[in-house]
């Protein structure tokens, strides 16, 4: 499963994986960083990983 995320007027890939019933991953590149977060939906996940890669001074 994969959801999109729009960081900065561009798009990301994101890979999503279920590692528990209250578990959720997301891991994409951004920058050529891998950034990885957890949430207990795939949707709460993801929006960390934007906000993470957002506030990034990479």
């Amino acid at each position: 499963m994969t959801k999109t995320v729009v960081v900065r007027g561009e798009k990301y890939e994101l890979a999503v994986e279920q590692k528990s019933k209250a578990v959720w991953k997301v891991s994409g590149t951004y920058k050529g960083k891998l950034l990885q977060w957890e949430g207990r939906s795939a949707n709460i996940a993801a929006a960390r990983w934007r906000d993470h890669a957002h506030y990034s001074t990479l």
